[in-house]
């Protein structure tokens, strides 16, 4: 008998796939050519109300399948771990804000805006590093106070999604911003903050 972490995260695999495909030039380019009068203006909406979608299955496997105990933090040491995430989520959500959540969930354009022309992101916590909502991520995962073998192959199946998924974004970023993405990428880290400056070339 398949355990069920093993369909977790097959299912999470299949979601970073669909979600990796909405997002590909290819598919973009095909429902732009099909749709030429609302792929501007409703795209980036529809594409996270699918992402959206596409989850709540693996959602429903978690939750559903029969699950077994890997650990449990204990009382007080829980309260860390949950200001640790509160904390997390919280700098997730400046960190969104700072990149304009409207134009990011495609409301804005959905509403009648302009495109965003958006621009390079550089400052807030992306002065640290590259994909901070990604590295607070990471964290949140890593602090979860009951973990079980489902949740577990959800997140190490997510991680590897994110970190697959962030390759991707920058190849795409780079094909955008050019040489201004690519001198970012050397002087700013991918996910972890350098402990210690970089030294500056002779």
């Amino acid at each position: 008998m398949i355990p069920s972490w093993v369909w977790v995260a097959f299912a999470a695999m299949d979601y970073g796939v669909l979600h990796s495909l909405l997002a590909a030039d290819c598919v973009k380019s095909a429902a732009e050519s099909r749709y030429p009068s609302i792929f501007p203006r409703y795209y980036r909406l529809m594409y996270n109300i699918l992402a959206g979608l596409f989850l709540v299955p693996t959602g429903l496997l978690v939750l559903f399948l029969p699950d077994k105990s890997v650990y449990s933090i204990p009382f007080p040491y829980i309260l860390a771990t949950l200001a640790g995430q509160g904390l997390c989520l919280l700098a997730a959500g400046m960190a969104l804000k700072g990149t304009g959540v409207d134009d990011l969930l495609g409301l804005s354009t959905a509403a009648g805006a302009a495109q965003a022309s958006g621009g390079l992101k550089t400052d807030g916590a992306y002065r640290l590093v590259r994909h901070p909502v990604y590295t607070l991520g990471f964290i949140t995962m890593l602090l979860f106070p009951w973990m079980t073998a489902n949740r577990l192959a959800l997140f190490v199946t997510l991680t590897l999604y994110m970190v697959i998924g962030a390759h991707l974004e920058e190849q795409r970023l780079l094909r955008i911003y050019g040489a201004d993405y690519a001198r970012y990428r050397q002087q700013v880290p991918m996910f972890f903050p350098r402990l210690f400056p970089r030294p500056d070339p002779d």
